[in-house]
């Protein structure tokens, strides 16, 4: 379509706008403009390119102009001469196919295992394919060069992947993919204790996601769901007295979880009491991180007194602790060191005594009666 705006009664001859056009290649959708234009003294172009419902403006003669997407586009070009004649051309132009893809992922949760991929479907052109990429995740961590990329963030909010891509023929995309990672999750509660019926008191702080469900479990084969509800706190009767594993899990409105758990609430102290010695240790981190494995470490409720001694084969003390805490619990454990050296492997001796707070003495022996008064001795075994 064109149409000449202005006439003059001067002898030059009029403006007639007209432009020729080329992609320059298939890497991207970069179009070179050619103006063809004829007349006389034109020296003002105007450019008008539409890609989807976006339009961009140039003023120079022969701009090169790249494309987001592909397809038909609409391109409008108006020249003015110095006696300020115009004329405007507008012309349908295809932007065939260049090499172009979508990012996908999974995760969303703080402290995921994210993975970003290209989605092959989405390649183009049709049949094209990506040999080379560089994946950057902007926290100095390592470029990855697989095709599905793993990374964990160090914090929530936005982040930003980069993606470096190169296919079959060479032509290189660079590509930034946006992510957002909820807040992490911190679960809480706090209790009471020795009775019968327990509450538990949610401390929760809600993320920027409001929590949508708190999950009890009360380590005796119960639990408790509430949903979209302003208290998740409750209370629960223990038939049997005991110490038991109670674990808090709550999960937010997109989705992500996280739970708390506490090992040993009791129920009825008074009647609980018990000592507890390992037979066994590993003490070398690198081949075993488990601190239950790698330490000596007794446990125990309700004792009044308590005295715990390591030995080795030839009588020398190595190890003795004799601290409780306000349960009646041992505090301390040996770390298979003797003077800041790790011991040797083998067998060493332990020498324990115990009494507990309702005045009985504890003994591992099975033919010792609960009571009776005297030190209890067993071994431990060192693996290196």
């Amino acid at each position: 379509m064109r149409r000449n705006l202005h006439y003059t009664s001067n002898h030059n001859s009029l403006p007639v706008a007209d432009f020729i056009h080329q992609q320059i290649n298939y890497c991207d959708g970069q179009i070179q403009f050619t103006d063809i234009s004829t007349g006389s003294n034109i020296n003002k172009y105007w450019w008008k390119f539409e890609d989807g419902v976006q339009s961009y403006y140039s003023d120079l003669q022969n701009p090169l102009f790249e494309y987001l997407s592909v397809g038909i586009k609409t391109v409008t070009f108006t020249v003015t001469d110095n006696n300020g004649c115009q004329d405007v051309t507008t012309k349908s132009i295809i932007v065939e196919d260049f090499f172009n893809f979508e990012i996908q992922h999974n995760g969303q949760c703080f402290n995921d295992l994210f993975e970003f991929w290209v989605d092959t479907v989405s390649i183009t052109p049709t049949g094209n394919k990506i040999i080379d990429y560089s994946w950057s995740f902007g926290d100095g961590s390592p470029v990855s060069k697989n095709p599905v990329a793993s990374h964990q963030f160090d914090y929530s909010g936005s982040h930003s992947v980069l993606l470096i891509a190169r296919d079959e023929s060479g032509c290189e995309k660079i590509k930034n993919y946006d992510i957002s990672i909820s807040e992490e999750l911190t679960p809480y509660f706090t209790h009471n204790e020795c009775e019968d019926i327990i509450s538990f008191t949610n401390q929760t702080v809600n993320n920027t996601n409001s929590i949508k469900t708190w999950i009890w479990d009360f380590g005796d084969g119960k639990t408790d769901t509430i949903s979209n509800s302003a208290n998740a706190d409750v209370t629960h009767q223990y038939l049997v007295p005991g110490i038991y594993p109670v674990t808090f899990t709550v999960i937010d409105s997109v989705g992500c979880t996280a739970f708390y758990k506490v090992d040993s609430v009791r129920s009825l102290c008074i009647e609980l009491k018990s000592l507890y010695v390992p037979n066994a240790m590993y003490p070398e981190y690198s081949k075993n991180p488990d601190d239950e494995v790698r330490f000596f470490k007794p446990k125990g409720l309700n004792m009044q007194e308590y005295k715990m001694q390591i030995y080795d084969l030839w009588g020398n003390l190595l190890w003795e602790s004799t601290k409780l805490d306000n349960n009646g619990s041992p505090v301390e454990y040996w770390d298979g060191t003797y003077k800041n050296n790790l011991v040797p492997p083998g067998n060493y001796l332990w020498k324990a005594y115990a009494k507990f707070r309702d005045g009985t003495v504890w003994s591992n022996q099975p033919n010792e009666k609960e009571g009776e008064e005297g030190v209890t001795t067993g071994t431990v075994y060192v693996i290196r």
